[in-house]
């Protein structure tokens, strides 16, 4: 059973499409938890993520979410759940939360008594606990190698192996996946399944960044204010030069760090205006953390100095989001201010002559050319 708007299906993304569906997941939302479920934006870039949204509500195959960290990837998944599924369970899980194997294996799928050492008693699964519903796996590129391939068995043949258990269980589960990681170059890289890969971007929506989204940054700025506004029986206002400064700045951590930055400017100005320096503090951090210079020279001088491999140095680190796009598109512009070609650069980051297409492939993928 779906809960479309009427008509949301034919035509476009259209503005008009896209607050129809955000109303019904407002309303689905407050229905199911008493709180909304909140997608806010007028960018086509955005509108297109909210229609495949809605083409995908209806279907039962798996859906993966991608996007940087803090787009909204969460908000889109409880909307598709709410769309599809309300009223089913619905089970999120965040997969980066486990250091050890065996609990990681034992949350997702559930375990015997005596399986393994702590294992008092028979302990149900997430999957089985979302058994009729959907399954959220956020951070999806955290899995083990092994609980992978526990989950790819789960998407084939839609049944279970609990840890020490001896017979298999089965469930009817929709799973919605989401990641902030390349997943493809992980598979590269021997770190994530190829063929579960596959699985799990059967159907896929892509969460643009806030930078890419033009005026959708004023419009949430404006928004979160006046929900403290409210909240607080207050009418503040931004600055004109603090407004100005907000809608040209990239917002690196995207919504949930411009959630934080209205925030700490509410809370530290005096007035009825927030200035340019109630939030001047957090913003001076955020940009020394970014750019991190020394540990661009560090990384650089590990290749071009001491004869370690870019696909060490850069591509594992990127992909495991220690290194940003902006170190990485930093690293790279050095190396050929060094060398002028990238022919000449991959010797520079000792990176063997098979590997160019691999090499090239990575940086246009990724957008890391300077």
């Amino acid at each position: 059973m779906t809960f479309l708007p009427e008509g949301f299906l034919s035509g476009d993304a259209t503005s008009k499409n896209g607050h129809l569906l955000v109303a019904k997941v407002k309303e689905l939302s407050q229905q199911r938890w008493g709180k909304e479920t909140l997608l806010l934006g007028n960018h086509p870039s955005f509108l297109k993520a909210l229609h495949k949204l809605g083409q995908y509500a209806p279907s039962e195959a798996p859906v993966l979410i991608t996007g940087e960290s803090g787009v909204g990837k969460e908000l889109f998944a409880r909307a598709l759940y709410l769309l599809s599924q309300n009223g089913a369970a619905y089970v999120p899980v965040n997969c980066g939360q486990f250091s050890d194997d065996n609990l990681m294996v034992s949350e997702l799928f559930g375990h015997t008594k005596g399986s393994f050492t702590g294992a008092a008693h028979d302990r149900q699964g997430v999957f089985e606990a979302a058994n009729g519903g959907a399954i959220f796996l956020d951070e999806i590129g955290e899995l083990s190698l092994n609980a992978q391939t526990k989950l790819l068995r789960v998407i084939d043949q839609k049944e279970i192996m609990p840890l020490g258990a001896k017979k298999v269980r089965r469930i009817d589960i929709r799973v919605i996946s989401a990641t902030h990681r390349n997943l493809a170059g992980m598979v590269d890289f021997g770190k994530f399944r190829e063929d579960l890969l596959h699985r799990l971007n059967c159907l896929h929506i892509h969460v643009p960044a806030l930078h890419e989204r033009g005026d959708d940054c004023a419009l949430l700025l404006n928004h979160y204010l006046g929900e403290l506004n409210a909240a607080h029986g207050i009418q503040k206002q931004f600055a004109m030069p603090a407004m100005r400064f907000l809608e040209a700045y990239a917002f690196p951590g995207n919504i949930r760090e411009l959630k934080n930055i209205v925030e700490t400017g509410f809370r530290d100005s005096n007035g009825q205006t927030i200035e340019l320096e109630d939030m001047t503090e957090k913003l001076q951090n955020r940009r020394r953390n970014d750019l991190r210079l020394e540990d661009i020279s560090e990384y650089y001088n590990r290749m071009a100095d001491q004869g370690e491999s870019f696909w060490e140095v850069i591509h594992q680190p990127f992909l495991q989001h220690d290194l940003s796009r902006g170190q990485v598109k930093a690293i790279i512009q050095k190396g050929l201010q060094k060398t002028g070609s990238y022919k000449s650069l991959m010797k520079l980051f000792n990176i063997p002559e098979k590997d160019s297409k691999k090499f090239l492939n990575f940086l246009q993928h990724n957008d890391l050319k300077p």
